[in-house]
């Protein structure tokens, strides 16, 4: 896993093509005025979600991972709460969905209780990158339930 700031975003080109790619989107592109939903930047290699929702509780949230596409997690607006863990820590919740590309697992990760140790605030401007080794669980509210908005960008495994 890797968090920095998207000023940093040039320190992680050499990490892949389809990586290079997501960063220089986010870097590049003005969220102002678009919508939420899907983003090709080169087809089903690399794409972007727009979303908007609103943070729910911690206890509400599910850890996941994937299997096909690396995500890379970038804040725009609002502070989104983030845990994380390795995947071998957790067990499986809900058997791997191929075509969503994710599994559904549960458990506190290596230390069996979600700490500050292993969670993060995510303020606009930050970017998150999560390999298939690493779940995640998202969208936990900082300390009320408040809106933000995020890109996810996916990022074929093979790139």
């Amino acid at each position: 896993m890797i968090i920095d700031r998207i000023d940093n975003a040039g320190l992680y080109a050499k990490l892949g093509e389809g990586i290079a790619k997501a960063l220089a989107y986010l870097r590049e592109t003005d969220f102002a005025g678009k919508e939420p939903g899907r983003y090709d930047i080169d087809g089903n290699l690399v794409f972007a979600h727009l979303q908007k929702f609103t943070l729910r509780p911690q206890s509400e949230g599910k850890w996941e991972a994937h299997r096909n596409y690396i995500d890379v997690h970038y804040i725009i607006s609002g502070k989104e709460r983030i845990a994380y863990a390795p995947v071998g820590s957790l067990e499986v919740y809900r058997e791997y969905d191929e075509d969503g590309d994710f599994v559904l697992l549960r458990g506190g990760g290596s230390t069996n209780v979600v700490t500050a140790t292993n969670t993060i605030v995510a303020a606009p401007g930050t970017f998150l990158v999560f390999r298939p080794e690493d779940a995640h669980m998202v969208g936990i509210t900082v300390d009320t339930p408040k809106p933000v908005r995020k890109v996810v960008v996916k990022v074929a495994h093979t790139q």
